[in-house]
């Protein structure tokens, strides 16, 4: 009895634990590889998901086991330390996986901190008769596992702060940038005659004639990289495009540009594989550092945890992150830079003039959509969509004007972008294009909004 109060279960067992979780991401990592690409697209190594594992659980689990409280409270609350963890991050990740949490944009991390919590305590219950049955001889010392833990520490903490060759910057050519603006019409913009004169016709593009491959963001996004018509590499609400597709961003880092994107739109996360190809892969303002693990299932919650922060996709603060990035180059190049710009999208919120993101007060024409909109924007899409709200012409128009608010912020930070690009090509050239995902219906075919028809409105896009 002795030995087994000197040598509690409970560490041994979270050490188990931490091992077969690492196994379990690696044998997924490589029986569903993800895109080959730039530190973290293909994984991380066995070594590091163990770290990963060990520190997770095997950490609170010592915590619990050197504190002067009762052996068996003591067993308990470590077993139920690492498996909340675990089960919190795994439901996040389930429903991710399964697209709910798309749909669900106030589905915080924090909603599944007590559903995880509860999982843990079934696990713990199942994890005390294991501790109580398992040999003592089996059980390693906490001492050991101290050490353990330690290295795993050390490992993990080199392992994530690794210094990386970041290639490319060999290549000849001039630079490129590409902006997308996420539901941006052509006759938003004066170009293309719509009356609605922006900042970037001030650049003096050229303006051309876009067709979308589909109406929602995704599987047209894949279509822009790949040259593929979204029957052909596949992307759908819960899976990227195909890795095997040519991509275009990977022939780019092959031909020795230096790549980044800074994106925005939930579709365009890393876990669909936009991320391929780009040295630097910014989604709203996910943390860089977690980069080497950045597909497993804790460092996805953790991101999602970290970066749930307003305001976090506007135009004004992506452009910063991307001209920082351009800051960096300092002359350096050829390099190639996306970024998506998410303001056009619902929910629409009106915007000031000349980049401010809000207006002086709210505008006259606003009132019209009184009871419509509230703090969040629309609390009734789906009564837009089908016609029971948003009847009027003064109501429509309100509606127009507000999106066009938010087309007109995101178009003066695209040119913004674009002069800055131009100032950090100085010397070597730069290849600009502006463009959109798709467009969006404002009732020409009795609808409203995106991803519900396939009609003029909604495929028709700018390309300057």
């Amino acid at each position: 009895m002795r030995g087994s109060r000197r040598r509690p279960a409970a560490p041994t067992l979270a050490l188990l634990a931490g091992l077969v979780y690492a196994s379990a991401e690696y044998t997924r990592q490589l029986a569903v590889p993800s895109p080959p690409g730039v530190p973290g697209d293909s994984g991380a190594s066995l070594g590091l998901l163990v770290a990963l594992g060990i520190v997770v659980a095997v950490g609170p689990a010592l915590l619990f086991a050197a504190l002067p409280i009762r052996e068996r409270l003591a067993e308990w609350l470590s077993l139920s330390a690492g498996a909340w963890f675990f089960g919190t991050a795994g439901l996040w990740r389930a429903l991710d996986r399964a697209g709910y949490l798309l749909e669900r944009e106030s589905w915080t991390p924090e909603r599944f901190l007590l559903p995880g919590l509860l999982l843990a305590m079934v696990v713990a219950v199942g994890g005390m008769r294991l501790a109580r049955w398992w040999p003592a001889r089996l059980r390693i010392s906490r001492r050991v596992l101290l050490l353990v833990v330690v290295f795993a520490v050390i490992g993990l903490r080199v392992g994530l702060h690794e210094p990386r060759d970041p290639g490319g910057g060999a290549g000849t050519g001039p630079n490129v940038l590409l902006v997308t603006v996420d539901t941006l019409r052509p006759d938003a913009l004066g170009s293309y005659g719509g009356g609605f004169p922006t900042a970037l016709d001030s650049l003096g593009g050229v303006p051309h004639r876009g067709w979308a491959t589909s109406s929602w963001t995704q599987p047209s996004m894949a279509s822009l990289f790949s040259s593929v018509i979204p029957t052909g590499h596949g992307s759908d609400r819960s899976h990227g495009p195909d890795p095997a597709v040519d991509w275009w961003p990977e022939s780019m880092e092959g031909a020795g540009f230096r790549t980044a994107a800074f994106v925005t739109n939930p579709y365009l996360r890393r876990r669909f594989g936009f991320d391929r190809g780009f040295e630097r892969f910014d989604h709203c303002e996910e943390r860089t550092w977690l980069e080497p693990i950045a597909r497993t299932v804790l460092a996805e919650w953790t991101q999602a945890w970290l970066s749930a922060r307003p305001d976090a996709d506007r135009a004004d603060r992506v452009v910063g992150r991307a001209e920082q990035w351009l800051a960096e180059r300092d002359g350096e190049g050829p390099w190639f830079l996306w970024v998506h710009l998410l303001d056009p999208h619902l929910p629409y919120t009106p915007r000031g003039a000349e980049g401010r993101p809000l207006p002086e007060g709210s505008p006259d024409w606003l009132s019209a959509l009184e009871g419509v909109m509230n703090d969040r924007g629309f609390d009734a899409l789906q009564q837009i969509r089908d016609g029971s709200l948003v009847l009027d012409a003064t109501q429509r128009d309100a509606l127009r004007r507000l999106y066009q608010s938010e087309v007109e912020f995101a178009a003066w930070w695209a040119a913004r972008l674009v002069r800055a690009a131009s100032g950090a090509s100085s010397g070597r050239g730069l290849v600009w294009v502006v463009t959109s995902d798709h467009g969006e219906e404002f009732f020409e075919e009795g609808g409203f909004e995106h991803g519900h028809s396939l009609g003029d409105p909604v495929l028709r896009i700018p390309m300057l």
